[in-house]
C-alpha cells in the first residue's frame, strides 16, 4: 500500500454474515465470476431477445445474489441501505446502486418509490 500506513485489507467473501450461513466461499467465488459478465460471442446482452434473455438469465441472478450479500453486510454492519437499479438506458447491465446511510437518517425516503430502506435487526 502507498505509504505503509494502512495494513493490508482483508476481504471476506461472502461478506454477509447472513450469506456465510449459506454459501460456502468456493461457491460464492463461482457465483461472483457469473456475475461479472457483460456479454459474450456477439450477443448484446441490453437486447429483449430470447438468445440474450438466456444467455442472461444467469449472470442477472447471480448478480443479484452478490449484491443482496453485499448490501446486507452494510446492513449487518448497522447502516440503513437502498439497493436500487440505475434505469437510464446507458447505464447498462452493471446498473445496480448500494446506497448505505446512517441508521433511520434515510435521505432517499421521500424521493423513491417502493419499500422502505433495509436496517438490520441485530444490536450491534
Amino acid at each position: 500500500r502507498p505509504g505503509g500506513v494502512l495494513p493490508p485489507m482483508r476481504v471476506i467473501h461472502p461478506r454477509s454474515e447472513w450469506m456465510r450461513g449459506s454459501v460456502q466461499r468456493p461457491a460464492y467465488l463461482t457465483i461472483a465470476a457469473c456475475a461479472d459478465w457483460s456479454g459474450h460471442q456477439g450477443v448484446d446482452p441490453t437486447k429483449q431477445s430470447s438468445e440474450s434473455e438466456e444467455l442472461g438469465r444467469l449472470p442477472r441472478i447471480a448478480k443479484a445474489a452478490v449484491e443482496c450479500d453485499r448490501a446486507t453486510a452494510a446492513a449487518e454492519a448497522g447502516y440503513g441501505v437502498r439497493v436500487m437499479k440505475m434505469t437510464h438506458i446507458g447505464a447498462g447491465l452493471k446498473n445496480d446502486l448500494i446506497i448505505g446511510f446512517p441508521e433511520k437518517k434515510d435521505p432517499l425516503g421521500e424521493f423513491v418509490e417502493g419499500p422502505d430502506a433495509l436496517f438490520s435487526e441485530r444490536k450491534m
